[in-house]
């Protein structure tokens, strides 16, 4: 994995300044925290990516998710520390399962399956501060490209809103992420964004490694691929309805911004999803909030006269002669 050196650690801009304090990362712990689910065949990776790291996670814990493979007893000949679980109760419950667990005043949260860079802890615990999170560049990988996140955002609320933060790509205070309840196990989907909006809603102070040192792989056979787009659109329902209604103005139109062109991305690839998107739209029509930004003036205009569901209906067939036409 490629890696960006010589690039100074920055706070991001509702933060105060920052000096990275290189000579007090001895000092702090963290833990690594994975989930597990049928995971024997990645087990000897990951275990070669903790070895190689130039500054040791202080802790390993592992949560079996009701494995039917020998995921057990290969983590635990291996050496980790594995709580049993199950059945299937999913990634959320096992994340806070494993906070629960922790013994650092850092935790970063790991999929199975994903490659840790050699220098992560290193330069990401340095990064660390009480009531913060560490924020890297990364990777996204499925089997037929490769894909880049930086973070360039407005304000720390942009980081939810306007980009996507793996959970790979994440060190957060411990203390921090339990006073916000860990994650909400009713998310299979968006349950990063939650846990992300929860901590900044908690006044997590936000540092930005702007260094690629982690990568999330998307295998074809994920229980995220398998959700299909209606799945999608019921958690991005239930995940719209924990952000709003919320007191900042300036965070409630990126939260509605965000639901709309999501909703439309989710409705011009899969009709079915209407259904959750009305839901989401009766919502926030509920408690007065009518999102009309994200797709441009024209659609903009039109949502207002007709409303988002037939807006997007009409974008939808709209769009569909004109590329049947082209």
């Amino acid at each position: 994995m490629e890696l960006a050196i010589d690039l100074p650690l920055c706070r991001s801009p509702a933060s105060r300044e920052f000096t990275p304090p290189w000579r007090y990362a001895v000092t702090r712990k963290i833990s690594l925290l994975v989930p597990l689910f049928n995971s024997s065949r990645y087990l000897d990776q990951l275990k070669h990516d903790i070895d190689h790291q130039t500054r040791p996670f202080d802790e390993v814990v592992m949560h079996d998710d009701g494995s039917t493979d020998d995921t057990i007893e290969k983590a635990t000949r291996l050496g980790f520390q594995v709580i049993r679980g199950g059945p299937q109760k999913r990634q959320s419950h096992a994340r806070n399962r494993l906070l629960a667990a922790a013994s650092s005043s850092f935790v970063h949260f790991h999929d199975h399956d994903d490659p840790i860079h050699p220098r992560f802890v290193e330069r990401m615990l340095t990064a660390c501060a009480s009531n913060s999170v560490a924020i890297c560049h990364f990777a996204k990988t499925t089997p037929s490209e490769r894909q880049i996140f930086g973070h360039d955002f407005k304000n720390d609320y942009g980081l939810v809103f306007d980009n996507f933060v793996h959970l790979s790509a994440m060190v957060v205070c411990k203390d921090l992420a339990r006073s916000v309840s860990g994650f909400d196990e009713n998310l299979t989907l968006c349950e990063e964004k939650d846990f992300l909006f929860k901590i900044l809603r908690q006044g997590a102070l936000v540092t930005i490694v702007p260094e690629l040192l982690a990568e999330w792989r998307i295998q074809s056979s994920s229980f995220m691929s398998s959700q299909g787009w209606t799945g999608a659109a019921l958690m991005l329902r239930r995940f719209i309805q924990n952000c709003l209604p919320n007191d900042s103005r300036e965070t409630t139109e990126l939260a509605l911004e965000y639901a709309l062109r999501s909703a439309w991305d989710y409705y011009y690839a899969c009709p079915e999803t209407m259904s959750e998107l009305r839901q989401m739209f009766q919502y926030l029509s509920k408690h007065g909030l009518h999102p009309r930004t994200g797709l441009g003036r024209k659609s903009a205009l039109l949502i207002s006269s007709i409303g988002p569901v037939a807006a997007l209906r009409l974008r939808r067939a709209l769009s569909k002669k004109v590329v049947a036409i082209a």
